[in-house]
């Protein structure tokens, strides 16, 4: 029996959430099984949690801090459904900050600009086609933070090569992790993973536990991005024998030289391809859970069911999920709640398992209305709405519509605000079709009479 909580009743709509979905995951299948070998397991202290960020936000504060029952967050702090979510830097590395990867709403915005308009219609920006627009501003802040990076990385790797030779294994995996970190955050993944991998075998070497701890997180959510692709994470298929960067020696001159390498990391890897690096995924997840406390157990919980819901095991996905909930219902966190029974949803849904998406969406919904949420609340609402479309009742998503309109245009959420204007066409569509359909069985009955 779940633990009780005090505030709101949250209890009881959280096992109410979890026994609904129950039946839906056979008695057989395994709690959560991992794929693929992976470095053996190195169990992290307690210490882990305090030092966990939770999300893609910058500044985002520690799990800890984000699990509390109280937590306040500001809007970019907050974790986002359907993306994997990281775990702090060790306490002891010196490592730059995480860069916040593009926010739901800037990625949808950046589907209906015009570049990606005319690359649809068949003539690609800087082909014949308008210009995408970019400021001189912005083109200054990207090329600054190329140089920036590819400073950094030079002179990290130079770091790292001069303590291997003087056999300082603790400076160096400080090194080998903060480039990986650099690399993460120009998201070209197939560096960071060669980095994560070295550190991963420096922590082991040193009997570094919390060190790697946070590695598998940083590994399993790096194959993840080179895995999906596409509008989640720009990406790349990870050659598993390609050299690592420490021991090639290969050193970044300009800023146009990580500009093309990030570019070569866009492309989507094949089906065949995308199954192993998910399966690597996985396997780097699993081992986070079996070697974290509870906190680091509810974000590899997460991010496992995100994973299987990607390889199209969707029972293992809902499983998961429910554990997740289970833990943040132990955690007491509406936050950790919140994000729980939002992945719940969403990977019903994909199920066709339309009343308990509903129930746990209509949760999810309660959850970050009481967090305050806009962003979150924007897409609950969406997603009602597009549940109700699926189930025929119009009239229902039109008011799901409407109402995840009013939220985005007073949070100025412009992308979910043109993603919703599409919804709210196709759901009045659907309306004066029904009605059409209708008046026209009632003309054949009249006729017929």
């Amino acid at each position: 029996m779940e633990p009780a909580l005090e505030e709101k009743d949250d209890t009881a709509c959280g096992e109410a959430v979890v026994a609904a979905t129950q039946t839906h995951v056979p008695q057989n299948v395994a709690a959560v099984s991992g794929g693929g070998n992976v470095s053996p397991k190195l169990h992290a202290s307690s210490q882990e949690s305090k030092l966990g960020d939770f999300g893609f936000g910058l500044g985002t504060p520690s799990l800890v801090a984000l699990l509390e029952p109280d937590a306040n967050l500001s809007k970019g702090a907050l974790p986002q459904l359907d993306l994997p979510q990281r775990v702090g830097h060790p306490s002891h590395t010196n490592a730059p900050q995480r860069e916040s990867m593009s926010s739901r709403d800037a990625r949808i915005l950046q589907v209906f600009g015009a570049s990606a308009v005319e690359e649809q219609r068949g003539s690609p920006s800087g082909k014949g086609g308008r210009k995408s627009k970019m400021g001189a501003s912005a083109r200054k802040a990207v090329q600054q933070n190329n140089n920036t990076a590819v400073s950094r990385l030079r002179d990290l790797e130079m770091l790292a090569k001069s303590s291997r030779r003087a056999g300082k294994l603790a400076q160096e995996a400080n090194a080998v992790y903060s480039r990986a970190v650099l690399f993460d955050n120009l998201e070209r993944w197939t560096k960071a993973i060669s980095s994560y991998e070295h550190y991963l075998d420096l922590c082991e070497r040193l009997q570094d536990a919390e060190g790697a701890v946070v590695a598998y997180n940083c590994l399993g959510v790096a194959y993840f991005h080179s895995a999906v692709g596409g509008a989640e994470a720009t990406s790349k298929a990870v050659g598993l024998n390609e050299a690592n960067d420490e021991e090639s020696g290969a050193v970044y001159q300009d800023e146009q030289k990580v500009a093309a390498e990030k570019n070569d990391d866009q492309s989507e890897p094949k089906q065949s391809e995308r199954s192993r690096l998910l399966e690597s995924s996985l396997a780097y997840h699993q081992s986070h859970l079996e070697s974290a406390d509870e906190a680091g157990q509810f974000v590899a919980l997460c991010n496992i069911g995100l994973v299987y819901s990607r390889l199209g095991e969707f029972e293992r996905a809902v499983d998961a999920h429910q554990r997740a909930l289970r833990l943040a219902i132990d955690l007491r966190s509406p936050h950790g709640q919140s994000l729980a029974v939002g992945n719940l949803a969403l990977c019903s849904a994909e199920m066709g398992d339309f009343d308990t998406a509903k129930a746990c969406m209509d949760k999810h919904l309660s959850l970050v209305r009481d967090l305050r949420n806009p962003e979150a609340e924007t897409l609950a609402c969406q997603q009602l709405g597009q549940l109700a479309n699926r189930a025929g009742h119009y009239d229902e998503a039109a008011e799901y519509f409407e109402m995840a309109r009013r939220i985005a245009t007073e949070a100025g959420d412009r992308g979910m605000l043109k993603l919703i204007n599409c919804s709210i066409g196709v759901s009045h569509g659907n309306v004066r079709m029904q009605e059409y359909l209708k008046q026209l069985s009632h003309t054949f009955q009249g006729a017929q009479d």
